[in-house]
């Protein structure tokens, strides 16, 4: 997920992107106008869920203060089934999720109280409920993988959300189909591979094995959407944008090659004989037919090999 601090962005701004996630029609701002109110009411479903943001700036100070007020409950008749309110927090950030890489359409709410204690809400647009979150407060770290040589880090046709950087040691790719093993490359240190399972496509296409002792850098999904989540939201679009290009081009390669291996199949029958003016020929490239009824002078005809 993406995160964002309120300190640095328009309440307005952060809300209308709040809004789009949630599937809210619009925000709109408190009658003191230094806050926002996203309301979420669906007479269908007969749930009402409001939430307000409000953010304070002492002008002598200038230090920055957030509020917090959600309210939640029937419309008919009107009865609130939960409230949370929060004053003079110190800090206040938004996390967005990534949904190019597949992140559910949820909002999440991190609170610093008065009292320097870390909350956080979750606002989902499929319920009209405040949803608690657990503060896990460690940054993901990479992990070190040691690989014994001949064994398998992972198998063609397993589902998987991790992916590797070669630290030491050689990693060979193999394919395996019916005609049998196919090896597609081998990788040394600083090479990484099993990226696809963490951009959309978790079915490994390959298996990996390692062909000495090998170490690896192990790059998990919770890992790789945090890195993400630190760089611009454009960045990781036109990343994403590419990769898909790309992998549509490679489908494309891949059935152009099953077309054109149709022909290397062909038998060759050697050479034909031709029946032309009873006249037995056998048909050798040097050999041309000419037909005895054509008069016609030869005509130039246009040069396809310029084209």
């Amino acid at each position: 997920m993406k995160t964002v601090n309120m300190r640095d962005k328009s309440l307005m701004d952060v809300a209308r992107n709040i809004t789009s996630v949630l599937g809210v029609p619009k925000s709109h701002t408190t009658d003191d106008k230094i806050g926002v109110i996203i309301d979420r009411t669906s007479e269908q479903r007969n749930l009402y869920h409001i939430v307000t943001i409000k953010k304070f700036r002492d002008t002598r100070s200038r230090n920055i203060t957030f509020s917090l007020e959600v309210d939640e409950g029937k419309i008919k008749p009107r009865k609130s089934v939960n409230t949370i309110k929060i004053e003079k927090a110190q800090a206040m950030y938004v996390m967005f999720p990534n949904v190019m890489v597949g992140e559910d359409r949820n909002i999440v709410l991190k609170v610093v109280d008065s009292q320097g204690a870390t909350k956080q809400y979750e606002f989902r647009r499929d319920t009209f409920r405040t949803h608690g979150v657990s503060f896990d407060s460690d940054k993901p770290v990479k992990q070190v993988r040691k690989v014994k040589k001949g064994d398998c880090i992972f198998v063609e046709g397993d589902v998987g959300e991790e992916m590797f950087i070669v630290l030491k040691g050689k990693v060979g790719l193999y394919m395996h189909p019916e005609s049998g093993d196919i090896k597609l490359a081998e990788l040394g240190s600083g090479s990484f591979f099993g990226e696809m399972a963490l951009l959309g496509k978790p079915k490994r296409t390959a298996s990996a094995i390692a062909e000495t002792e090998v170490q690896v850098i192990v790059i998990s999904k919770k890992l790789f959407e945090f890195q993400l989540s630190q760089i611009p939201s454009w960045f990781v679009t036109m990343f994403k944008t590419l990769i898909s290009r790309l992998d549509t081009t490679n489908i494309k390669m891949q059935d152009l090659k099953d077309r054109l291996s149709k022909y290397e199949d062909l038998p060759d029958e050697g050479p034909q004989i031709i029946q032309h003016d009873d006249v037995e020929l056998e048909a050798e490239d040097d050999v041309e037919l000419v037909d005895e009824d054509d008069d016609e002078e030869e005509k130039d005809l246009p040069d396809f090999d310029s084209l």
